[in-house]
């Protein structure tokens, strides 16, 4: 005699069937997670609270800011697109950092993270950029100075490590940024001083950056 199954059995018999396969998909990830930080030097560690970059330029500078194209972004660092949020000007770009972070195996303690360039800051205007200062606001933790000597930024001169609360300049009147053209923007997260060896889970970062232009 023939077996009959209903609508409820059926059903019963597909949800184990795709609990099953979601379950292998996230042992996949997570043994890929286990190995990508395997190949990083440093102890992995991954916040419960997302932490939060904010770039930010000034209006009616002429620049705006925008995540690197996929298809630029050097590996193994991802692209942003996926972590980052841009208003319509341009004029703020927010990443998270975590989900960013995750595409290299989460940020390690006591190591050096290097993410390749990943923003792109775009002159739109009639004049050259000369210089392009930054100033980090750091909030979320009662170490702001400490956080905010953790990251570097460059825009194609040297390495520069930010400020809480103080300008710092990140490209100077030797390397012009000319009309219709781009400079790169890369991050360092340098967790090896003895002051902090990993960052707070609720910290945020707003970074602003200024021009100066060749304009009198």
């Amino acid at each position: 005699m023939a077996t009959r199954h209903s609508f409820a059995d059926a059903w019963v018999e597909y949800s184990v069937a795709t609990l099953t396969r979601r379950s292998l998909l996230v042992a996949l990830v997570v043994s890929g997670v286990g190995t990508t930080a395997a190949v990083l030097s440093g102890v992995f560690t991954r916040a419960a609270a997302a932490r939060q970059l904010t770039f930010a330029v000034p209006p009616r500078q002429g620049v705006r800011l925008d995540p690197l194209p996929p298809s630029e972004v050097e590996a193994p660092t991802a692209p942003i697109t996926d972590a980052a949020t841009e208003d319509a000007e341009g004029q703020q770009l927010q990443v998270d950092l975590d989900l960013l972070a995750g595409e290299l195996g989460g940020l390690n303690q006591n190591a050096l993270t290097t993410f390749n360039p990943i923003i792109q800051l775009r002159n739109g205007s009639t004049v050259a950029v000369t210089s392009v200062e930054v100033q980090a606001s750091v909030n979320g933790t009662d170490r702001p100075d400490a956080h905010a000597r953790a990251i570097a930024l460059q825009l194609g001169q040297g390495w520069v490590t930010v400020a809480n609360d103080r300008e710092v300049s990140l490209r100077d009147e030797t390397m012009p940024i000319l009309p219709g053209d781009r400079a790169l923007l890369a991050m360092r997260v340098d967790l090896r001083t003895s002051t902090i060896s990993e960052l707070d889970p609720s910290v945020n970062y707003h970074f602003t950056l200024t021009t100066g232009t060749d304009r009198l």
